[in-house]
């Protein structure tokens, strides 16, 4: 991801264009399991204003989702084009991330307290 935005600076920097690079395929990443652990996950569920955060933190992806994805839809050069998609489609994954924690918090506290809405 890095790397693809360094190269991508550099060319618009010296060319004043988008150049093509390939740019990594987009994937759940895979250590967010190790990161966001259980016991993590526990304390964020005790404290409202972690989840006000993380509630906070999804409306954000879905800025970026949209400012990235309308700018892909606006450009003109392909690459460019390619570019902002593909920004677009790396915050959808980190949208789902949270929309996963999100869930699993809200179910935790419903259990906890006994509740079940349906």
């Amino acid at each position: 991801m890095v790397n693809a935005l360094i190269e991508q600076f550099k060319n618009f920097s010296k060319n004043n264009t988008f150049g093509h690079i390939d740019l990594p395929k987009q994937q759940k990443d895979a250590f967010t399991e190790f990161i966001l652990t259980d016991k993590i996950k526990k304390e964020l569920s005790a404290a409202s204003y972690e989840a006000a955060a993380i509630s906070a933190a999804i409306d954000m992806e879905n800025n970026a989702i949209r400012v990235y994805g309308e700018r892909a839809a606006e450009a003109t050069d392909p690459e460019e084009k390619a570019l902002f998609a593909w920004l677009s489609d790396w915050e959808k994954t980190h949208h789902q991330v949270l929309l996963d924690i999100d869930k699993e918090l809200k179910e935790q506290v419903w259990s906890d307290n006994s509740f079940w809405p349906f």
